[in-house]
């Protein structure tokens, strides 16, 4: 299965390309750097060969919020580590351009496909000391490389669900030979940790989901909404996605009509959606406002 993997990527190869492509036309890619997930010409390689490179590959916002108290305290310990940081999307590719000006030596890049010559371009260029994928991200041709390379290889926040686990039994001897190689496990979920043991992974450890954990400076602790939320009622819809929003609106609307100072709050799951629900809203009549940060800084 392995040899059929990794065959099967690079028989598709150039669709991929022609669906980044297609997808930067549609503004779904950085319009800029979008060939770094395609070309090895341009990985943009920027690191400091005497520093110990650790990458972190986290897909979306999430996950890459997930992963910053970690990196912070790792800075703390350490000040001979340099941190690289792949995600896929153009969102937290964005909210990684901002996060990490944060930390002394850390960069972000988008991950290349998972193409056996890309990846292996790819870690031979970086040279990464430990790898850590973040939550659900499982790339075979990756994983093996790494092995092979005999790179350190964990993956933080772990979660499959029971639909996931019944997919990867579909190909049992592939799933227990890609999960083995694993130095590290923390799940989010004892669900998870359930799973993994039955699909031969080890040194599996469960403190909680690290997507509650966040650093935060209480000097700069502003709450600008505390009275707005303290004169009203209100309830939130999280994580929301296309289709769902007009539904909690409605919902709004219904409610409004026993209580009059009910508020709601929709927090999309990806935050470019956010004018398009504040246009629905407005197609109700009702009075929308855009909130970027709420908390803090």
């Amino acid at each position: 299965m392995r040899l059929l993997y990794g065959t099967l990527t690079f028989i598709i190869y150039p669709l991929l390309i022609i669906l980044v492509f297609f997808r930067k036309i549609i503004n779904k890619e950085d319009k800029d750097r979008y060939k770094e997930k395609i070309f090895p010409s341009s990985f943009n390689i920027k690191r400091n060969n005497n520093s110990k490179l650790i990458l972190f590959h986290a897909a979306s916002i999430g996950e890459l919020k997930s992963i910053l108290p970690i990196i912070n305290e790792l800075e703390k310990k350490n000040d001979n580590f340099e941190f690289l940081v792949t995600t896929l999307t153009t969102s937290s590719a964005n909210l990684a351009n901002i996060e990490l000006k944060k930390f002394k030596n850390a960069k972000h890049r988008f991950l290349p496909l998972d193409v056996n010559f890309l990846m292996k371009k790819f870690l031979s260029l970086w040279k990464p000391d430990a790898i850590f994928l973040v939550d659900s991200e499982i790339w075979p041709n990756l994983i093996f490389l790494a092995n092979q390379k005999k790179i350190p290889l964990g993956i933080i926040n772990a979660r499959i669900t029971r639909k996931t686990y019944n997919k990867w039994n579909l190909f049992p001897k592939m799933a227990r030979s890609i999960f083995s190689l694993f130095n590290l496990c923390i799940v989010s979920n004892k669900e998870t940790k359930k799973f993994l043991e039955n699909l031969n992974a080890k040194n599996i450890f469960y403190f909680g989901n690290l997507k509650f954990c966040e650093s935060l400076d209480k000097t700069q602790f502003i709450d600008n909404n505390s009275k707005f939320l303290n004169l009203n009622k209100f309830w939130l819809a999280a994580s929301t996605h296309e289709g769902e929003d007009e539904f909690c609106l409605k919902a709004h609307i219904e409610l409004k009509k026993n209580i009059k100072n009910i508020k709601t709050i929709i927090v999309p799951r990806h935050i470019s959606r956010a004018k398009r629900i504040k246009q629905i809203g407005e197609k109700f009549n009702l009075t929308c406002q855009i909130f970027k940060k709420c908390i803090h800084r």
